[in-house]
């Protein structure tokens, strides 16, 4: 289970430096709202920008990265975000490159490596995991907007069942085999009998035993000449080969003298000396830049400290004047909260703990001043460092130096280059000419060679002829009696193959049998799995919406049918409430205030039945402008469920609707934007 501590961003849309937002000091019902300088109103601040990081963090976002990606910077986005998971200490950080930090062993690098990672770590496919995290502007509940397949793989992927669908599709495959083999099996039996009635037809076709038509001692004859004239060839090749080897005595040598290379070794050390003192210098600034940014970095995250104390400050001054006006009221003899006459001792006892109140106020606001005053210090310290943090150039003497060894060098080598071009020619002039003598002897030889051989192959030819027809009787005599012995040994196998083929389709027919029977057996595991967890959501769906007043005898009930008109098994859920006396409502016809409620309360009861059974998901759910085109009722409609919602979740509203700030107190995000950047309070 992920727990989100804190979420760092900068880049990204209207937010140009880094924002940080510890959700570790927040409730769990949070409202983000915002304000617009430019406009004195909220639209346009960017709050939804907040969430829109988280998404590009888990890399679920929706919006491309480069509408994300700030126009008001050249630096890229980047989102970091600290989290507890089951204990351990989890940071994730997401720029140009993904990294992950999970209790100290870190992945990064391998894109596909570190994503496969953070999908190990979410637990749930990503396209499931978006909608439990966060629902954007205008979508209803994700649960009961799902089609039937998609509630089903949501259910089976969330709830860790996906082994026994890949079961049933093993399954599947394995009766489709067996039907197949059965069919082959089948096929096979009725070949073998088949052929075993053909085979009287084929001994009867098989005819007379073949007799010879050559004499072996004709063959002795042809050979004894063959190999007169193989000799008489032998002889000639052997003369031959001693006049090429004579003439291969006469093969001109190749020359090779070295070309003088020490200059392009000199230039090259010289170059190589460049370079070393290139790479001191580049460390040099390196180092420097690394130093500026460590302390532009320390400056920030002190400027940060100050300006959260500042806000402290704002806030209780405000507080303070509240509890001041409380502490007037009872000094008039009057009770602040319900107006009416109150004078006795509990009311001096009331006064002097509002005036407790406000002395530690007092000294709350004293360190926000405080914090003002050094605030604008560190602002200037900051910017100077941002100057500082910039590289500088170097070395550019010794690149102009380089550039000049860089000539030499081509001057050399363009030296030795000719050098052995020269030398090649020289070569090649000697070699043609050794090639031509070759070319003569070796048309002399053939002239010579071609007359022996002729008679050699023709003399070859009359005796692989009489050979050919000996071996055409001697093959003859195998195949009659190889057929004959063939078609004995056929009719042994096919009575063999007809008793085996039996016995195989009773044994395949009891194997499916015992297949469907598991495949059975499981769907209804699976079932069970379905009806126990629709229960759990539509029990505590109910549980929530039946605060809301005018549905306090509402139930609402979520069946799995798993059989259609025509008997074939479906799996989809169907989704009904009952409300004052009307029974089996379809969920999916309601509208406005209703709908909304128990899109709300149904979306939750998932998450939270995840949460528990599974382990799995994230603390968060973001509810972006969720009341849209609601009236006040329906908006009251949806308070009463997120109020009683008392599970170990974070609800954030991103929403400046004054029934939410009047409903959220004590845990706001507020978002600021001045001219064309935003920032977080």
């Amino acid at each position: 289970m992920l727990t989100l501590k804190e979420l760092r961003f900068k880049g990204i849309g209207r937010f140009v430096e880094e924002q940080t937002i510890n959700f570790e000091t927040l409730g769990n019902l949070i409202q983000v709202d915002g304000l617009n300088k430019n406009t004195g109103g909220s639209s346009g601040a960017a709050k939804s920008t907040i969430f829109n990081a988280l998404d590009f963090l888990f890399g679920i976002n929706t919006i491309p990265n480069s509408i994300l990606q700030s126009r008001l910077t050249d630096e890229p986005m980047t989102v970091e975000g600290r989290f507890d998971l089951d204990g351990k200490s989890l940071t994730i950080a997401r720029g140009k490159k993904l990294k992950i930090d999970l209790d100290g062993e870190v992945t990064t690098g391998s894109s596909k490596l570190t994503e496969e990672k953070l999908d190990e770590i979410i637990a749930i496919p990503r396209h499931l995991f978006r909608p439990m995290l966060h629902k954007v502007q205008g979508e209803r509940g994700f649960f009961l907007s799902f089609t039937p397949k998609e509630t089903n793989d949501f259910l089976t992927d969330c709830l860790g069942l996906g082994r026994f669908r890949k079961y049933i599709e093993e399954l599947d495959k394995r009766l489709i085999d067996l039907s197949k083999m059965t069919g082959s099996v089948s096929l096979n039996l009725e070949a073998s009998k088949s052929g075993l009635s053909a085979l009287e037809n084929a001994k009867g076709a098989l005819g007379y035993r073949p007799k010879p038509t050559v004499d072996r001692d004709v063959i002795i004859r042809l050979k004894q000449k063959s190999d007169f004239s193989l000799n008489e060839l032998k002889d000639l090749l052997a003369f031959q080969k001693i006049e090429k080897e004579a003439l291969e005595t006469t093969r001109p040598s190749i020359i090779h003298l070295e070309f003088d290379t020490s200059a392009i070794k000199r230039i090259e050390e010289e170059r190589a000396s460049l370079r070393r003192q290139m790479d001191i210098l580049e460390q040099a600034e390196r180092n420097r830049v690394s130093e500026a940014q460590r302390r532009l970095y320390e400056s920030k995250t002190k400027l940060s400290e100050l300006r959260s104390k500042i806000k402290l400050g704002i806030t209780a001054k405000e507080e303070a004047v509240k509890v001041a006006i409380d502490v007037k009221r009872i000094r008039e003899s009057f009770c602040p909260t319900c107006e009416q006459e109150w004078k006795n001792d509990s009311a001096k006892q009331k006064e002097r703990e509002l005036l407790s109140k406000i002395a530690e106020l007092k000294i709350t606001i004293g360190q926000g001043l405080e914090s003002e005053a050094a605030e604008k210090e560190e602002e200037k310290k900051v910017s100077e460092l941002h100057l500082e943090a910039k590289p500088r150039p170097y070395g550019e003497d010794l690149i102009a130096k380089r550039k000049e060894q860089d000539v030499l060098l081509a001057e050399e080598k363009g030296k030795e280059s000719q050098h052995y071009s020269l030398e090649n020619a020289a070569n090649k002039a000697k070699q043609d000419a050794f090639a031509k003598e070759q070319r003569e002897l070796a048309v002399k030889h053939e002239t010579v060679l071609g007359q022996i051989r002729g008679q050699a192959d023709l003399d070859k030819r009359q005796l692989e002829r009489a050979v050919v027809e000996l071996k055409m009787y001697e093959d003859a005599r195998v195949r009659y009696e190889t057929a004959e012995k063939t078609l004995q040994d056929q009719e042994s196998d096919l009575t063999s193959r007809i008793k085996i083929f039996s016995g195989e389709l009773e044994s395949l027919s009891k194997q499916s049998a015992i297949l469907e029977e598991l495949k059975k057996a499981i769907k209804s595991y699976l079932s069970c799995c379905f009806d126990e967890a629709l229960e759990y959501i539509g029990e505590n769906a109910t549980k929530l919406v039946r605060n809301v007043p005018n549905m306090a005898n509402a139930t609402i009930q979520l069946k799995g049918v798993k059989e259609n008109k025509d008997g074939k098994v479906k799996e989809e859920v169907n989704a009904v409430l009952h409300l004052d006396g009307d029974e089996n409502i379809d969920i999916r016809s309601l509208c406005g205030g209703e709908r909304s409620a128990i899109d709300l309360a149904v979306d939750l009861s998932v998450i939270e039945l995840i949460q528990n059974k599974t382990n799995k998901g994230i603390n968060v759910f973001v509810l972006d402008e969720p009341f849209t085109g609601l009236d006040t009722i329906c908006i009251e409609m949806a308070l009463e469920i997120l109020k009683n919602f008392d599970y170990n979740k974070k609800l954030i509203i991103v929403d400046h609707n004054p029934m939410i700030k009047e409903f959220i107190r004590d845990s706001v995000i507020t978002v600021i934007r001045e001219g064309n950047e935003s920032k977080v309070l």
